[in-house]
């Protein structure tokens, strides 16, 4: 199975042909799974992949480090159906890929301190995740010239206004 890999990281340095003439953007999403299997992490993927497609922003390639997650048959073959290119760091080697640890350096730090101005629970913490990726998300698309609306503090509360008539049957249901 490493050697699969080295020849896809090796197809795409090849289909790259050294070209370094080129600006990176980086966009940062995160979606909390719950375990780490193929199928968790490939909902989790989708919905990302599915996000940016929807954007118009091009998908070629998905960069992963070498984790039992990513490296199965499935997770592979998920990626070929989408026409997808899997390149991968060695799993022991966090240094080898550390844009990507970077951000999640970054995540993890607003979330928690996303958790501690709301005073929420511990178990709140996916939520704050996942607010603290789409704030920093759509912060790079306006540095891109994208429009993103502003998102409401995290911890707001909200109220909804009930209508009395809605309910005025409930007790014959």
């Amino acid at each position: 199975r490493i050697k699969d890999l080295d020849a896809q990281n090796q197809k795409w340095k090849e289909f790259m042909g050294g070209g370094t003439d080129f600006t990176v953007k980086s966009l940062t999403m995160a979606v909390p799974i719950r375990a780490r299997r193929a199928k968790v992490a490939i909902k989790g993927l989708a919905q990302i992949v599915a996000r940016l497609r929807a954007m118009h922003i091009p998908i070629t390639r998905i960069h992963t480090d070498r984790a039992q997650e990513f490296c199965g048959k499935e997770f592979q073959q998920w990626l070929e159906n989408r026409d997808l290119w899997h390149t991968t760091t060695a799993g022991d080697e966090p240094s080898a890929n550390a844009r990507a640890e970077n951000h999640l350096k970054l995540l993890k730090g607003r979330t928690r301190t996303l958790m501690k101005t709301a005073q929420c629970e511990l178990t709140y913490w996916p939520l704050a995740l996942r607010y603290a990726s789409e704030e920093r998300f759509r912060s790079q698309l306006r540095e891109c010239g994208v429009p993103a609306p502003p998102m409401l503090p995290f911890g707001i509360r909200g109220y909804a206004k009930k209508k009395a008539w809605q309910d005025k049957h409930a007790m014959w249901r």
